[in-house]
């Protein structure tokens, strides 16, 4: 947690901006002779990120040449002490990365402190959340086999999955444009995305989704700007008189991120699965591509829990599978296949719909993403981040609002938060009241905007 600043420093903070902006001019106002009439403007839909709201490009889905060996080799065994008593996977447990089990186990995901606390006895939430999702992993593999996984298959499992990459990049060659349709028919039309599909059907925002190679990737969105590393000296001192005034608003702000950051990488992963809801559309082409799918994505999610976290530097040898960017207007997507777009397209739909539960205040939003965001931050999303999304997800009711439902979840108290990640009682009482709330907004939103086009008509 960060210090509190002395009245002396605050003092000095305050100089700093004045130096910075400059002495104000002191002139009289001068009313004007008359008031200009304002010309209507179509009312803003309640998802398009506020002005000034910018979050970063998510980092890119990879497969390091060193990560692909390490797999294909099969993980070294996790000696047994680290075996402890809450977080037992019932099997192949051994091939999860000894780091990432240990932050399971010793409580440092990043993510407790917004989570519910179980009872003395009982292992963590977030180790509960780990040991289903982890097992999900090996009951999807095995839906695609056709038969249970032994250890002795799961290094030519992994090998498997190099060989369906490449199988996938032939086959879908001189089939992109469609694919790449039909993933965005296909997330759009999934119903707890309505909102964002009226978006893309009246033109408030734009789809960008593209099938490409891997150096390809990297082009930034034309109006999106240039990255920045950091805060800009006047955002530092901004930062510093904002945690004066209230020391404990930034950890908490970067628990909010870092828990929609597993809800969005969580969700993508759980929706790499949709190419099973045009099976017959992709059996047209190859009748062999819904396994090699299937195949790729299963031996990827077990991937997430098997190799090495990845860091910055290591990030720019890495074969790129896909990449997601928004900003206000576009939602942009790129990934090596059809599946992969489907995972970058999720997560670009979720960052859109949940870049209204950044902190209003821009200098805060931007320092908040600078410690959440990153290569390094992403694994609780991709290994638990879907049954995390689920518990909130099976809560909703009216799924045509969700989107909107969790993005005002992540503005309320911590305590509801964790109360609603229970299923508590009181926790589906906030999820309900965010329902109301939320069909109010658009139901009030529609109308504005028939207002709008009457008076335009």
């Amino acid at each position: 947690m960060r210090s509190k600043i002395t009245g002396v420093k605050f003092l000095s903070l305050y100089e700093a901006v004045l130096d910075q902006v400059g002495a104000a001019p002191q002139t009289a106002p001068v009313k004007p002779a008359t008031r200009p009439s304002p010309s209507p403007s179509k009312p803003a839909h309640p998802m398009k990120p506020r002005p000034g709201v910018s979050p970063k490009p998510k980092a890119k889905l990879v497969l390091t040449a060193d990560a692909r060996k390490f797999i294909a080799a099969r993980l070294p065994k996790i000696k047994k002490a680290l075996m402890m008593e809450e977080f037992k996977p019932t099997r192949h447990g051994e091939h999860i990365n000894s780091d990432l089990f240990d932050r399971i186990q010793n409580g440092e995901m990043g993510l407790e402190e917004i989570l519910p606390a179980l009872s003395d006895g009982e292992s963590s939430y977030l180790q509960a959340v780990a040991t289903e999702a982890y097992e999900k992993v090996f009951t999807d593999l095995e839906g695609v086999i056709g038969k249970p996984l032994t250890n002795q298959e799961l290094p030519g499992l992994m090998m498997g999955m190099m060989y369906a990459m490449s199988d996938i990049a032939r086959i879908e060659e001189g089939h992109h444009e469609y694919l790449e349709h039909l993933a965005v028919t296909t997330i759009l039309n999934l119903k707890e995305f309505k909102l964002i599909k009226d978006m893309v059907d009246n033109d408030d925002v734009k789809i960008d989704a593209k099938i490409v190679r891997h150096n390809q990737m990297g082009e930034k969105l034309k109006d999106s700007g240039e990255a920045t590393d950091g805060l800009t000296a006047e955002e530092e001192t901004n930062l510093d008189i904002y945690n004066a005034l209230d020391e404990d608003a930034f950890e908490e702000e970067v628990l909010r991120r870092s828990l929609a950051n597993a809800f969005i990488h969580g969700n993508a992963v759980a929706k790499i699965g949709s190419y099973q809801l045009v099976i017959e559309d992709l059996e047209e082409i190859d009748p062999k591509l819904p396994n090699l799918y299937g195949m790729l994505a299963g031996g990827g999610l077990l991937g997430y829990w098997a190799s090495p976290d990845m860091d910055e530097d290591s990030m720019g040898m890495a074969m790129q599978g896909g990449e997601a960017e928004i900003d206000s207007e576009t939602i942009k997507a790129r990934g090596i296949n059809f599946i992969m777009l489907v995972h970058e397209l999720v997560k670009g739909v979720m960052e859109y719909s949940m870049a209204n539960a950044l902190p209003e205040n821009d200098t805060l939003s931007q320092a908040v993403q600078n410690v959440s965001d990153g290569v390094n931050k992403e694994r609780p999303g991709l290994t638990v981040g879907s049954e995390l999304y689920k518990r909130v997800h099976n809560l909703i009711q009216d799924e045509e609002v969700a989107m909107l439902v969790v993005q005002q979840l992540l503005r309320r108290p911590k305590d509801q938060i964790k109360e609603v990640m229970a299923q508590s009682g009181r926790g589906r009482a906030v999820i309900k009241e965010l329902e109301q709330d939320a069909r109010g907004t658009m139901d009030q939103y529609n109308d504005d905007v028939a207002d709008h086009d009457a008076r335009d008509f």
